[in-house]
C-alpha cells in the first residue's frame, strides 16, 4: 500500500458517484467530468465520506496499492488537494 504524501483531501465541489464499471468523477473548479477506474473507489471512500457530494470533509483512512505518481495525478486533475 502506497499512501499519498503529504496528506490528501478530496477537494471542495468534487463531486463522485461510483458504477458497476467506473467512477464519475466532477471536479467544479475546472468544470471537467473524468471517468476513473473502478480500482479508484477504494481510494475515496477511504475520504470515509458521509455522502458524495461532501467528501472534501473527510479524511484518508487507508488506500489501495496505488502509486506515488497516481496520487499525483488526481492533484492535477485537481480531484486531490494537499493538506497543508
Amino acid at each position: 500500500m502506497v499512501l499519498p504524501s503529504p496528506t490528501l483531501r478530496i477537494k471542495v465541489g468534487v463531486q463522485w458517484r461510483a458504477f458497476d464499471d467506473g467512477l464519475v468523477v466532477y471536479v467544479s473548479e475546472t468544470c471537467e467530468t473524468h471517468l476513473l477506474d473502478t480500482a479508484w473507489l477504494q481510494a475515496l471512500v477511504g475520504f470515509d465520506a458521509a455522502a458524495p457530494t461532501a467528501a472534501s470533509q473527510g479524511s484518508l483512512h487507508q488506500a489501495p496499492a496505488i502509486t506515488v505518481s497516481e496520487w499525483q495525478s488526481l492533484v492535477d486533475l485537481k480531484i486531490l488537494d494537499a493538506i497543508t
